[in-house]
């Protein structure tokens, strides 16, 4: 009888620790969950702050950027620099690729900003400068229809794009990237 009622004992004294045991992992799980939820939910504040911002004017969060209001001017100014009536098909091939370029631009800075993260804005950055390089170089192809003084300030501009861009592209890697699970 002794023996039983050890066991007995025994028996209750591993399932109290069992239970707590669970309980641990119980109260574990709760408060992981909860951090969790506050992590989230500041996220979730956060998407719906910029989701406000995109609401009012998508686009006055990319005017801080001094590239990005510079990209816009330089594409203003081929627009005033194209508008010209010239019927000499070569002409028209340059009006045709400077705009084209001119206007990527602005635009992959749009999109790459739209994207959200930091790794695909870089992307879309480096694309942006190769399009700013693009249209530098349709400039200087374009010596037979502009003036030596245009192209030379036009190309000046595209470099200061270039220099912006590069300066973000690389204070953008340079940050260190989120880990993964």
């Amino acid at each position: 009888r002794e023996k039983e009622k050890e066991r007995g004992k025994e028996r209750k004294r591993k399932r109290e620790r069992e239970r707590e045991r669970v309980k641990g992992k119980e109260r574990k799980r709760k408060r992981e969950r909860e951090r969790g939820k506050e992590g989230k939910g500041k996220r979730k504040r956060k998407r719906e702050r910029e989701r406000e911002k995109m609401r009012t004017d998508p686009y006055e969060a990319l005017m801080r950027y001094p590239f990005y209001v510079k990209a816009l001017e330089f594409y203003d100014e081929v627009m005033e620099d194209t508008d010209r009536r010239i019927t000499d098909e070569r002409w028209r091939t340059v009006v045709k690729q400077l705009s084209r370029s001119a206007g990527s631009i602005s635009a992959n800075i749009e999109e790459g900003y739209g994207r959200g993260t930091s790794q695909e804005f870089a992307h879309h950055l480096k694309i942006s400068r190769g399009e700013a390089w693009e249209s530098g170089g349709w400039y200087g192809r374009s010596k037979n229809f502009l003036s030596a003084d245009l192209i030379a300030t036009r190309r000046r501009e595209v470099g200061e794009i270039v220099a912006l861009l590069t300066a973000t592209i690389n204070t953008l890697e340079a940050k260190p990237k989120p880990k993964r699970k």
